[in-house]
């Protein structure tokens, strides 16, 4: 075994990935659609230009095509009501 050169060698060694990114994404203040390969990425980005620009989080519209992928993955679960709550398994404390 050889001693790793970089950290950068150490972190992809190390990458775990723990699910796929959704493959369609909708920004939630524009409403512009994002797909594909580095789609979640872009979008993520995108939205994040919002913010830089004064976007506000009250102005968000959801993006039902993403919730329903949480929905799947575990991230989030249905809760009393059919409320939609973080699934404490998809993000342990511990």
């Amino acid at each position: 075994m050889h001693a790793p050169s970089n950290s950068n060698e150490i972190q992809e060694r190390c990458k775990k990935e723990r699910r796929k990114p959704p493959e369609k994404s909708t920004c939630g203040f524009c409403g512009r659609v994002f797909e594909g390969t580095g789609g979640w990425e872009a979008c993520v980005d995108h939205v994040g230009e919002h913010y830089t620009n004064g976007a506000r989080g009250k102005d968000w519209k959801v993006d039902e095509g993403f919730m329903e992928w949480a929905l799947k993955e575990g991230v989030v679960q249905k809760g009393e009501g059919g409320v939609l709550v973080q699934d404490p398994r998809a993000f342990p404390l511990d």
